[in-house]
């Protein structure tokens, strides 16, 4: 099935699990193709602009996770990961689009992620702005 074809089925079906799966193409397709899933909570958050519509469930966040890489859309790795305030490490998990392109391209019309992309821009033009003056 096409990527843009899948999107709008998730969009149809709009259930949580089809939501969460939606943010997290939208994760990939922000954050360079790749998000570690201890971060995704706080990623999704990013994307919706601290307002969410919905409350991710840890369990839905991996349904859909699991969702997308039967689909042939993202791959998963276990990782290790040291941990950033302490010495040690942990298992992770490391999503990775397998086309991101493509994923970028099926979310042309995507609001939300429109909508982040153009706050990520407005920052941006106004970290410019304060450097030109200064």
């Amino acid at each position: 099935m096409p990527l843009k074809e899948l999107i709008e089925e998730l969009k149809l079906k709009g259930d949580p699990v089809s939501e969460a799966a939606l943010d997290i193409l939208r994760c990939l397709a922000a954050f360079g193709g790749t998000i570690w899933r201890s971060e995704l909570e706080e990623d999704i958050m990013k994307i919706k602009g601290w307002s969410l519509n919905y409350l991710p469930l840890r369990s839905e966040i991996d349904k859909a996770i699991e969702v997308l890489e039967d689909k042939g859309v993202v791959k998963v790795e276990e990782k290790t990961r040291g941990h950033v305030l302490h010495s040690g490490t942990y298992t992770d998990r490391l999503i990775t689009a397998k086309e991101l392109r493509e994923i970028r391209s099926a979310l042309v019309g995507d609001k939300v992620y429109a909508k982040y992309t153009s706050r990520v821009a407005e920052a941006l033009r106004r970290i410019i702005e304060e450097r030109k003056e200064n």
